[in-house]
């Protein structure tokens, strides 16, 4: 458990500059480190790719001949009233 923690302060050290802090105060501290911190889980989401599905095709047929992926219908639009008003 303390390596993961001592891992990730050395990361946010190291590569987000979370040693100094810009502001003074502890408030506006607070609000640097959770917006480092959500930085650094926005960098290693976007370093996660999605699994790719695996389509196996049935015995004596290519993958490319099988159309066996579901497809959905879009879903419905709606309409807004005339009235609405766009904030």
């Amino acid at each position: 458990m303390r390596a993961g923690c001592k891992a990730t302060v050395s990361e946010t050290v190291h590569a987000h500059g979370l040693r100094n802090c810009r502001y003074r105060g502890m408030a506006k501290t607070h609000v640097q480190h959770v917006l480092t911190a959500m930085g650094t889980n926005i960098i290693r989401l976007s370093e996660c790719s999605p699994p790719t599905p695996h389509h196996h095709a049935p015995a004596g047929q290519s993958a490319d001949s099988t159309s066996s992926a579901r497809t959905f219908p879009p879903p419905p639009v709606q309409q807004r009233s005339p009235t609405a008003s766009i904030c």
